[in-house]
C-alpha cells in the first residue's frame, strides 16, 4: 500500500473517531479528543531538527502534554476507557524514551510500536463514545417502557 493512502485511511480513520467522540460523547470524551486533535495538528508545527537518536524533542514534548492531560481525565473519570487510552500513549511515550537511551533500536520498530499503540488509544476513545451511547440508548429505552 503506498505511503499516501495508508495516510489518507489512517488520518480519515482518526478524524472520523475525534469527530464523533466530540459531537456524541460526553466530557471526558470531548477533553480527550480536543487534546489529540491539537496534538495531531500541533506537532507538524513544532517539528525541529536536529534530531537526536532519531527522537525529536519537540513530538516527545507534544506526546507527554497529550499524556498528562489523558491521566488527568483517567483520574477524574468515572469511565474505565481512559485508562486504556492513557496505558496505551504511555507505551508510545515510552518508546521515545527507549530510542533516546538505546539509539541501536531499528526506526521501523520505533516507528510501528508509536503507529500501533497510536491507534489503540483512537480505539479507546471510540470505544467510549460507544459506550455513553450505549448508556443514552438504554436510558432512553427505560423511559420509553417505563420501567
Amino acid at each position: 500500500m503506498n505511503k499516501f493512502l495508508r495516510f489518507a485511511l489512517g488520518g480519515s480513520y482518526f478524524l472520523f473517531v475525534a469527530f464523533v467522540a466530540l459531537w456524541r460523547g460526553g466530557k471526558p470524551e470531548r477533553i480527550i479528543a480536543i487534546a489529540m486533535l491539537i496534538a495531531a495538528f500541533g506537532t507538524p508545527l513544532v517539528q525541529m531538527r536536529p534530531i537526536v537518536n532519531n527522537v525529536d524533542y519537540s513530538v516527545l514534548t507534544v506526546d507527554s502534554v497529550l499524556l498528562l492531560v489523558m491521566f488527568a481525565v483517567a483520574l477524574k473519570s468515572d469511565r474505565w476507557w481512559p485508562l486504556f487510552c492513557t496505558a496505551f500513549h504511555l507505551i508510545s511515550v515510552g518508546i521515545h524514551v527507549m530510542k533516546l537511551t538505546r539509539p541501536d533500536i531499528s526506526h521501523s520498530v520505533y516507528a510501528t510500536i508509536r503507529m500501533l499503540f497510536s491507534n489503540f488509544s483512537i480505539l479507546a476513545l471510540g470505544a467510549g463514545v460507544v459506550e455513553i451511547e450505549t448508556r443514552r440508548w438504554l436510558q432512553h429505552r427505560t423511559l420509553v417502557r417505563g420501567e
